[in-house]
């Protein structure tokens, strides 16, 4: 079964509910970014105690043809998206100017016949608290969405993507950390 938990279902219900909890995690520490303007650089992908840094700016698409690895899971059978739930542990900030940093994560999908996936926007997630200033003061910033109830198709991918953006300053931000996450399948 690897990284995943055995679903936990109620039997009692009318109609049993089954519900499949996926974890996530970084595996070693991530870099986020922004650019001029405070815009989102380059994203993380999260996966199964693994991760790497997009070699494209974050847009509104990601073509993981152009990427190097391949972190999308692929679902074996139809199921609705319950919950996520995003951490993020802060190791070191680089602030340029008084910027206030917002660590956001959000699922994406793709069919099984293209690498383009696109936002869930039901799925994204803004980590509170934000990070300010230049201090690099160790915080964990995290984030819960629950009753998303959306359906996803069987062999579908999902991809799990961290990125940050900034507020204030030139907000040109670095901020390094660990990302973790869990999503509830019903």
């Amino acid at each position: 079964m690897g990284n995943t938990r055995v679903p936990e279902c109620d039997l009692r219900a009318e109609r049993p509910v089954c519900r499949l909890y996926l974890p996530f995690a970084s595996g070693n520490d991530i870099k986020l970014g922004t650019r001029p303007g405070g815009m989102a650089a380059f994203p993380a992908f999260v996966g199964f105690g693994v991760s790497d840094i997009s070699i494209n700016y974050f847009g509104e698409q990601i073509n993981l043809d152009d990427e190097f690895a391949n972190f999308a899971i692929t679902l074996p059978e139809t199921f609705a998206i319950d919950a996520l739930a995003a951490t993020f542990y802060n190791i070191q900030t680089g602030v340029y100017g008084n910027s206030v940093i917002t660590v956001k994560a959000q699922l994406y999908h793709a069919d099984n016949s293209t690498n383009i996936f696109k936002p869930i926007k039901e799925t994204l997630l803004a980590l509170k608290p934000d990070f300010y200033g230049n201090t690099g003061d160790i915080k964990i910033a995290c984030a819960v969405k629950k009753g998303i109830n959306l359906k996803i198709n069987a062999g579908s991918r999902l991809l799990l993507v961290f990125y940050s953006e900034a507020n204030g300053g030139r907000g040109i931000t670095e901020i390094r950390g660990y990302a973790s996450a869990g999503l509830t399948l019903t």
